[in-house]
């Protein structure tokens, strides 16, 4: 008999399914490598298209995920995820992350998902789970394809999480090289955003947020984010830091933008073998501060 927890793609079958429960209050985001939830909430509930079969059918995947996360079959966990995903992630990366993560939460309590939401995006169907974990109870978010089923992303999410991955980051100051190739990556990202251009936007991105931020979910994002902040101006460079032991810089900047003269711009890059891709960024206002040292980066033409 086959176990029903078993890695494997996800298909159409019968079966009973988990009744969502009220949706707790939304919990920061953790960063991690394989996918990033955030921006607008652009998505649109579609729990009434998705049938009890696949509910149970992506239930059973991710519970067989969690038990292999906790069984640390990380190589087996890689090879059933979609190819977008595995080209980008490695069996140490993913590792060190599950890692990390159990030492803050403990392991996870089998059995114990909770179906909070379904959620279709562009090119993919995101489920939301609450899961009983040894010391914590942390959101599960997997992004699932549409069509094959397999796993696009997946995050572990709570304020546990995110207080105590804080304590770990450290202080880099990239310099040289590096830090040319960070700004000039920047210029091109805010570039496209300043143009609507996805291509350009898209271009110093990695694999993943090119793959999640899609041409038609960029234009009402950047729709919405220009109607709220306007035109990309300047920025300044506040704070870097280091998320170990993937390596990912997070770089925080005050910018100006045409509607929003105090704006926090926020920058994470994934490093790769030979260089680093942004992997996620973010913009929100700001009170007025005083001035940060450092002339203003200028506007990319």
């Amino acid at each position: 008999m086959q176990d029903p927890h078993a890695i494997r793609p996800i298909h159409q079958g019968n079966g009973q399914h988990n009744t969502p429960t009220p949706r707790s209050q939304k919990r920061p985001v953790v960063l991690f490598a394989v996918l990033i939830f955030g921006w607008l909430s652009t998505a649109s509930s579609v729990g009434s298209e998705i049938l009890p079969a696949q509910r149970t059918e992506a239930t059973q995947r991710t519970e067989a995920l969690l038990r292999a996360f906790v069984a640390q079959e990380y190589a087996e966990v890689i090879q059933q995820l979609h190819p977008s995903l595995r080209r980008t992630l490695t069996v140490e990366q993913l590792g060190a992350y599950i890692e990390r993560i159990f030492r803050i939460t403990g392991p996870y309590q089998p059995k114990s998902l909770r179906l909070q939401s379904v959620h279709k995006e562009s090119g993919s169907v995101r489920f939301l789970w609450q899961a009983q974990f040894k010391q914590d109870r942390p959101e599960v978010v997997v992004l699932f394809h549409p069509t094959s089923w397999q796993i696009q992303g997946f995050v572990i999410q709570s304020l546990r999480i995110q207080q105590q991955m804080r304590k770990e980051l450290t202080k880099p100051q990239p310099t040289g090289i590096l830090r040319q190739q960070i700004e000039q990556a920047i210029d091109q990202l805010m570039q496209g955003y300043n143009q609507g251009d996805w291509a350009r936007f898209s271009q110093p991105c990695g694999e993943v947020l090119r793959l999640t931020l899609r041409p038609p979910r960029f234009a009402l994002i950047r729709k919405a984010l220009f109607s709220r902040f306007g035109a990309y101006q300047t920025r300044t460079l506040i704070s870097t830091h280091q998320l170990q032991p993937e390596g990912h810089l997070i770089l925080r900047y005050q910018a100006k933008f045409s509607k929003q003269a105090h704006t926090q711009l926020q920058v994470i890059f994934a490093r790769q073998p030979e260089h680093f891709v942004i992997q996620w960024w973010q913009l929100r206002p700001v009170l007025p501060t005083p001035a940060q040292k450092g002339s203003p980066l200028p506007r990319p033409r």
